[in-house]
């Protein structure tokens, strides 16, 4: 019986907005939260610095969380938004997806 009241106290906490606010508060984030910005970008910087030292080669999302230690699903989500801004690009080799910074046409001349 004791899992039966807390599953309501949970749903008496999401329906208050206790969970998500406490949530919020712990990550740092909310509504006008300057630290919940500042982790979006610090988190995009760090996938550009990381493509940045292993060029020419590509990465996939897993190498990518792996060695920045943030989740698969973050770094898809910011390696999406990267690609629409047109500073990494994507290849497809079988299933796999596999990421690069993209380069200027400038600097790909003969020298």
């Amino acid at each position: 019986m004791s899992d039966m009241s807390d599953k309501r106290s949970a749903e008496k906490k999401v329906e208050k907005g206790e969970e998500k606010e406490g949530f919020e508060k712990e990550r740092g984030e909310g509504i006008g939260s300057v630290e919940g910005v500042k982790g979006v970008e610090d988190v995009k910087e760090r996938i550009l610095e990381l493509l940045k030292q292993v060029y020419p080669l590509d990465l996939s999302i897993k190498e990518i969380a792996g060695r920045l230690g943030v989740s698969r699903v973050t770094v898809s989500k910011y390696v999406a938004v990267l690609e629409a801004e047109g500073r990494i690009e994507c290849r497809v080799v079988g299933r796999a997806k596999l990421y690069r910074l993209k380069q200027d046409s400038g600097h790909r001349g003969l020298a």
